[in-house]
């Protein structure tokens, strides 16, 4: 019986490290102050957002507002990879690499409300199943939807919190 005991002690002491070693990594926390003053925003833009990153390692949840925007007016969100310039927020990592995140770069689309404000609220990516992890997302933008004129609206750099 007491072989029992002294072999049972060590299994309990075996699980618990076990847990220990797969127990989750703290999230990954990140914001961005987007401005309309990059060097390739369009002139006259208005518009500034704040944006929230959340990665648990399985979804990536992405929240923000944004004012100076046209009631009426569609906008979109994108991220580029952790190579692009704030200055620019265009994909720089070589199509293929394991930092390219072109295919999964759409976070989604802006509501915005007749004061001017808008809201984008979304857990991946658009298509709610690509995760893209928070780790290779350097820059985020505010686009004007594809074929309404000056593109890029305001663009800012993604830094992650410390803990």
């Amino acid at each position: 019986m007491q072989k029992w005991t002294w072999m049972g002690g060590w299994l309990v002491i075996a699980l618990l490290a076990a847990m220990v070693e797969v127990e989750a990594d703290p999230p990954l926390r990140a914001t961005a102050a987007l401005v309309p003053t990059c060097g390739s925003c369009a002139p006259g833009s208005e518009i500034e957002a704040e944006m929230t990153f959340l990665d648990n390692g399985h979804n990536l949840v992405v929240s923000g507002t944004a004012e100076g925007m046209v009631p009426g007016t569609v906008y979109r969100s994108l991220i580029y990879d952790i190579q692009s310039d704030p200055d620019d927020c265009v994909a720089v990592a070589p199509p293929g690499s394991e930092d390219d995140i072109r295919p999964t770069m759409l976070l989604g689309f802006r509501r915005v409300r007749p004061d001017g404000r808008g809201t984008l609220t979304t857990i991946n990516t658009n298509d709610r199943q690509d995760y893209v992890p928070l780790d290779k997302i350097g820059t985020v933008s505010v686009r004007l939807a594809p074929g309404m004129g000056p593109n890029l609206q305001a663009c800012g750099e993604v830094l992650l919190e410390d803990d």
